[in-house]
């Protein structure tokens, strides 16, 4: 009997071992609120999924946060709630549970974390519409859920997803979001719609004036193509007539030496048979005009090619009319819209004016316009009259904010002291330490390189520090130097030795944001 109770007291101790910690590993921490976050663009992205346990939750706690399987994982840590460079990434393990990547992890300093991940999917863009579609699958059970998808400021959408709202971003974005209730291990959560970029329209003159700009559009195309077609069907006619009243039907007889003519204008009348000579004049009369026929096309032809070719114009100057209206600035209330090229821009940046008393926006917008357009990667322009600003989107792998600011400084438009101080998008100048190396530091937390432009001395080492970047900065690469550095888990040092005078380029693993290191 004692036997038998020191056997089951065992047991129970082991089982108590084993199992209270499988029951703590299979029980993470309940999040109060997750926030799932798709910052779309056109080559792709970065999804964010946020958690954030409740006040009463104690650290350290375990935790977990899922994302669509098969995303690669750009950074992991605790949110701080200051400067993003502070925010420790944390260790993780992670496991494939159906259509999701679960990472798990413990929070020891925060009760917020986040996971980030590049999005595979590249923006659906139909030439007019971009269409996102966020997908998220719930792991386990969360009070509270919100999807959001970022937008330009200023986008319209044009197939709204059912309780979704708009909410500024900063930075030239907005977020277009749905909140979810009670969600459940396993519900599968969506948010898909319709937009166009491009400043918001408001009501009043501004919608007024885009009406009819529209409606002119419409009527010139509709009264060009009725103009065509009104002449094809008159000259269709005329022909039928034409061709009616000049028929001379021609019957044989039955030896061929002789033909009747019959004279339907004059009362039914039949001529006598002719004579075998006159049946041959006849015929070579026939072949001559035949001939005839061949070298020269009847007016029916030739009023067919003329009606075809109208037609053709007619719809080049349909088409020319559309497009000369579309690349034209649109007027919407106070603000002036040019579209440079399609698609989404990667950043945008906005400028403040100086506009002078009693200019003409028009001509403002077309100084400024003109000075954008002759950069590439240029996407949208919008002049604001009512704040005297310029909004400018643009694709980072090919334009930058200084080259955005310096092309407008150039117009005598901009604002004193609204370019950003040199030492951060200016070129910065290396300083020198102890050691006599040149010294460089490079800001990556908001998703570009500050400054891009970089300088130092000839034959002289260098030490290049990059901060915490995030999402596309979370690596930095110097092809040229084949060097390619992870800047995930903080401030990083790269230590170059002298270098030859040149241009020695650097961008993000992504290839999106870029900037130059200038030897002198």
């Amino acid at each position: 009997m004692r036997r038998t109770s020191s056997l089951v007291l065992s047991v129970v101790v082991l089982l108590s071992v084993v199992l209270v910690p499988a029951a703590a590993l299979a029980a993470p921490a309940a999040w109060q609120r997750v926030d799932v976050a798709l910052h779309s663009e056109q080559s792709g992205g970065v999804m964010l999924v946020s958690g954030e346990l409740p006040p009463e939750a104690t650290l350290p706690a375990e935790a977990e946060l899922s994302v669509p399987a098969g995303y690669p994982l750009l950074w992991i840590g605790q949110i701080m709630g200051g400067d993003p460079s502070a925010d420790p990434a944390l260790t993780y393990t992670k496991a494939t549970v159906g259509a999701s990547d679960v990472y798990r992890f413990t929070l020891t300093q925060s009760r917020i974390a986040q996971v980030e991940v590049q999005n595979n999917g590249a923006l659906p863009f139909d030439g007019t519409n971009y269409e996102p579609d966020l997908n998220w699958t719930a792991t386990q059970g969360v009070p509270e859920v919100r999807v959001a998808v970022r937008v330009p400021q200023g986008a319209q959408v044009v197939r709204a997803a059912d309780g979704a709202t708009m909410t500024s971003a900063g930075d030239g974005y907005a977020f277009y979001a749905k909140t979810f209730s009670d969600v459940k291990a396993g519900d599968q959560l969506g948010l898909s719609f319709a937009y166009q970029s491009g400043a918001p329209s408001t009501p009043g003159a501004s919608t007024a004036s885009s009406g009819s700009g529209s409606t002119a559009q419409v009527l010139v195309i509709l009264l060009v193509l009725g103009a065509g077609v009104a002449g094809f069907v008159a000259i269709q006619r005329k022909s039928a007539l034409a061709a009616a009243a000049g028929t001379v039907p021609v019957d044989s007889s039955a030896n061929g030496t002789s033909t009747a003519y019959k004279d339907g204008g004059r009362g039914g009348r039949t001529s006598s048979a002719v004579s075998s000579k006159a049946a041959s004049l006849a015929t070579a009369d026939v072949a001559a005009s035949a001939e005839g026929s061949r070298s020269q096309p009847s007016p029916g032809t030739t009023r067919r090619k003329l009606v075809t070719a109208g037609l053709v114009v007619a719809i080049i100057g349909a088409v020319l009319v559309v497009v000369n209206q579309t690349t034209k600035p649109q007027f919407e209330g106070d603000s002036i819209t040019q579209t440079f090229s399609q698609g989404q821009p990667c950043s945008s940046t906005t400028v403040a004016l100086e506009i002078p008393t009693g200019s003409e926006a028009a001509d403002i917008a077309e100084r400024l316009f003109g000075a954008l357009e002759q950069l590439e990667g240029m996407n949208t322009a919008t002049l604001n009259t009512s704040t005297s600003s310029i909004d400018v989107g643009f694709c980072e792998s090919k334009a930058n904010e200084d080259v955005v600011r310096q092309a407008l400084l150039a117009t005598g438009l901009v604002a004193q002291g609204a370019a950003a101080p040199a030492a951060q998008v200016g070129a910065a100048a290396a300083s020198t330490n102890a050691s006599d190396a040149q010294v460089l530091t490079v800001d990556a937390s908001s998703g570009s390189f500050v400054p891009t432009e970089l300088r130092a001395g000839a034959g002289v080492p260098l030490e290049i520090t990059f901060g915490q970047g995030t999402g596309c900065t979370a690596e930095v690469v110097f092809p040229e130097l084949q060097i390619r550095q992870s800047l995930e888990g903080g401030p990083v040092t790269i230590t170059l030795p002298a270098l030859e005078p040149g241009t020695y380029s650097f961008e993000c693993g992504m290839d999106m944001a870029h900037g130059t290191l200038v030897v002198q």
